[in-house]
């Protein structure tokens, strides 16, 4: 699948006012958390590896959509995936029959590039 390229979270940083360029630079390789660094992330964090791509950030699948035309963006807006997860009472507009955005939008739970 093709994937669109990854932006950091605007504005984004940790408690202590650390960046994704400082996570890019000490704790993450690009693809996640470099091995024995997974304790910088998480909650107590502000979830760098939801913010930064250097951490893993999930990256939706570029040019994806649905049979009626609705990207992942779409599913965002309208409400019908939020934080990872289906909206509880859409689920009727995930699946085979809408071609998979929970597979393809990180907003759904897609397991994105990261």
């Amino acid at each position: 699948r093709q994937r669109m390229s990854c932006q950091d979270t605007p504005g984004w940083s940790n408690p202590y006012e650390r960046t994704c360029e400082d996570y890019a630079s000490e704790w993450c390789d690009g693809a996640g958390f470099v091995v024995g660094q997974e304790w910088a992330g998480g909650e107590d964090y502000n979830y760098p590896e939801r913010a930064c791509c250097a951490c893993g950030k999930c990256r939706d699948t570029r040019e994806w959509a649905n049979q009626f035309g609705k990207a992942c963006t779409d599913y965002e807006a309208e409400g019908l995936c939020r934080d990872g997860e289906v909206t509880p009472g859409q689920e009727w507009t995930v699946g085979p029959a809408f071609n998979f955005p929970e597979q393809h939008c990180c907003v759904c739970g897609g397991e994105g590039e990261g």
